[in-house]
């Protein structure tokens, strides 16, 4: 069987254009705000939390999440991982998910490995059931919340 040069060229083409075409972030154009803040529950700044922005009817985009660091702090990531989340009107939940005796799950170990508890309410876990809002302007922010329970 003879191979012609061009059959052997169009397929390394098309394998070096489809290789040119994934991996990497995809390209995000639209302006994001950076959004900050601290949680603290009962008076306390809370570690390991996740707060979820999650828009609501008329704000575009996905919204955005975090995770409290050691001094309850976070800052809200956009689904690219880049800091910030679209200008608008968001519904916000929190979660901390620890052992049923309030230990931090261990590193290497799912939900499926460990008997867990969500550690936070479902007043304020729940999409159902906050109350808690977040209006995000143009401008960085700053949002501070304090959950009571």
């Amino acid at each position: 069987m003879k191979i012609s040069v061009y059959s052997m060229i169009v397929p390394c083409c098309i394998l070096l254009l489809m290789s040119g075409c994934s991996g990497g972030a995809p390209e995000f154009s639209e302006k994001l705000t950076p959004v900050t803040g601290t949680v603290t529950v009962n008076g306390k700044p809370t570690p390991g939390v996740a707060v979820t922005f999650t828009p609501e009817a008329g704000t575009s985009g996905t919204g955005g999440h975090a995770v409290t660091d050691a001094q309850g702090k976070y800052q809200v990531l956009h689904r690219t991982d880049q800091a910030g989340i679209q200008p608008g009107k968001y519904l916000v939940t929190f979660s901390k998910i620890t052992q049923k005796d309030g230990t931090p799950i261990p590193e290497g170990k799912g939900l499926a490995d460990v008997d867990w508890k969500q550690g936070i309410p479902p007043q304020y876990s729940e999409p159902g059931n906050s109350k808690i809002r977040a209006e995000i302007a143009e401008t960085p922010a700053s949002i501070d919340f304090e959950l009571k329970f």
